[in-house]
């Protein structure tokens, strides 16, 4: 287990709710790592508890993070702790902070709950909870097995290469496929097949199933279907890494179960040439 990277990550999500426009618009400044002494502001945000568990492979360290981060306020009800709960929650997850040390994988929602006060007011915790990797004092191994959550697949919401996880998808396969072109003749040595270098139409597809949720990336998802649009989408593949580029959604399918959840599959083909990124 690697727990070196916990300082780091706790220093990235700080300066990242503080840096953060949404979360500033509901609180200012009033995000802490510390409670300051004296009077609190009416409403603040504060880095709380930790728990983290080993997730090291043959490759080296890793740890998965689960931190409690608190919205404390004085004002009556519920609704302003969960309006900041939720500028939170939009601010970290699947956001792409740089660690002073190790690398974080992944940042995802853990689970949230709120509580009225003794003396009024409301309290609401919202645990995230990430995977980082601190390949620091290993050696080259043999890569080791990774988890299937960590494949995630990226769509750009506005064109303006902001990625963002596509909800709710529970199992997700990428394949890359090259045609072959056969220029084998009579002359080919010993009867063996000939194949041309470079000639064949190289292409990926990406197909996805999971639980529909009525998301932003759901809405975004049809729409393209509809209007024949090529955005970008990356695939991250866990400790490997991105792939990118155009891709059309070729198939949308709806299911659900008078006892059960809705459901849905996607399928995309690559539109145009890739980029690959190792992690």
């Amino acid at each position: 287990m690697s727990y070196g990277t916990s300082a780091a990550l706790q220093a990235a999500v700080y300066q990242h709710l503080l840096a953060d426009p949404g979360v500033a618009a509901l609180v200012g400044g009033a995000v802490f790592d510390a409670l300051p002494a004296g009077v609190k502001p009416e409403t603040y945000v504060t880095l709380g508890a930790e728990e983290v568990r080993d997730r090291s492979d043959a490759s080296g360290g890793a740890a998965e993070h689960r931190i409690a981060i608190s919205v404390v306020t004085t004002a009556d009800g519920f609704a302003t702790a969960k309006a900041v709960a939720g500028a939170v929650s939009d601010a970290l997850i699947d956001a792409e902070l740089t660690l002073a040390r190790g690398r974080l994988v992944g940042l995802w929602f853990h689970r949230a709950s709120a509580r009225r006060g003794r003396r009024g007011g409301s309290t609401c915790a919202f645990a995230p909870a990430s995977k980082t990797i601190d390949h620091s004092g290993f050696g080259e191994t043999d890569m080791g097995a990774q988890n299937g959550k960590d494949l995630l697949v990226k769509v750009d919401m506005t064109g303006d290469g902001q990625f963002q996880t596509i909800a709710g998808l529970r199992a997700t396969r990428v394949s890359f496929n090259a045609e072959s072109v056969d220029v084998t003749s009579l002359d080919s040595q010993g009867g063996w097949r000939e194949l041309l270098s470079g000639a064949g139409v190289k292409s990926a597809a990406i197909s996805g199933s999971g639980v529909f949720r009525d998301a932003g990336t759901d809405e975004r998802a049809r729409q393209l279907f509809f209007d024949g649009e090529t955005p970008d989408f990356q695939v991250v593949i866990p400790d490997f890494g991105i792939v990118e580029g155009a891709f059309q959604v070729t198939g949308i399918d709806y299911a659900g179960s008078h006892n059960g959840e809705a459901t849905y599959e996607m399928a995309l083909a690559s539109a145009g040439a890739l980029s690959f990124t190792a992690l």
